[in-house]
């Protein structure tokens, strides 16, 4: 599953067999906020302790986390709650709290997620040093994916576009690659989707 959150898989839109609540929250799936970081309980050294010695191993330590963030979210299982753990561990802040509620509800609403989300056209945009944080732009791939609700019917918008582009953010966090993902919004991109 992608929660890039959840809209590209639902177009934006909601069906309308699908409750108000969950509407409000999906529409809003690309949406996030930056947050600081959890401290880490192991004592490591954290990310501004360590820095990246050069722009070019920030743009590959984000590379290397969003590809983990993609294999988290297509490792998540609806009905398995411990699944979520790998997006939370790579998310921070406001977007780390919209991801833990998107996926709470869904998994209430007795939803199921099938097929994968890739991605392509990975291009880093900017690297700050004083706050360690990388801006990257994504081609989404959600052709694959399907979102039914508990009776089998799709909660996916006919309008969804199976390929969307994403500005994201990441910022320094206790993890492996000193970076986790702070802020998603969806772009206009005419490449990314044909």
């Amino acid at each position: 599953m992608h929660p890039i959150a959840v809209a590209p898989y639902l177009g934006g839109m909601v069906s309308r067999r699908a409750s108000l609540g969950l509407v409000a929250l999906l529409v809003v799936g690309l949406t996030g906020c930056t947050g600081a970081p959890a401290p880490d309980p192991s004592g490591s050294p954290s990310p501004a302790a360590t820095g990246f010695a050069s722009e070019d191993e920030a743009f590959a330590a984000a590379e290397e986390t969003y590809r983990a963030y993609n294999q988290a979210t297509n490792a998540v299982q609806l009905d398995d709650p411990e699944s979520f753990q790998g997006v939370f561990d790579l998310t921070v802040g406001d977007y780390n709290a919209h991801q833990r509620e998107t996926l709470s509800q869904m998994h209430a609403a007795g939803w199921t997620v099938s097929g994968e989300t890739r991605y392509s056209r990975f291009t880093t945009e900017s690297f700050d040093p004083e706050t360690q944080s990388v801006v990257v732009t994504v081609c989404v791939d959600v052709s694959d994916v399907e979102v039914l609700d508990v009776a089998g019917n799709s909660v996916v918008s006919d309008e969804r576009p199976d390929r969307q582009a994403a500005r994201i953010t990441m910022e320094e966090s206790p993890t492996p690659t000193f970076l986790a993902l702070a802020h998603s919004e969806r772009i206009e991109d005419p490449e990314c989707a044909s």
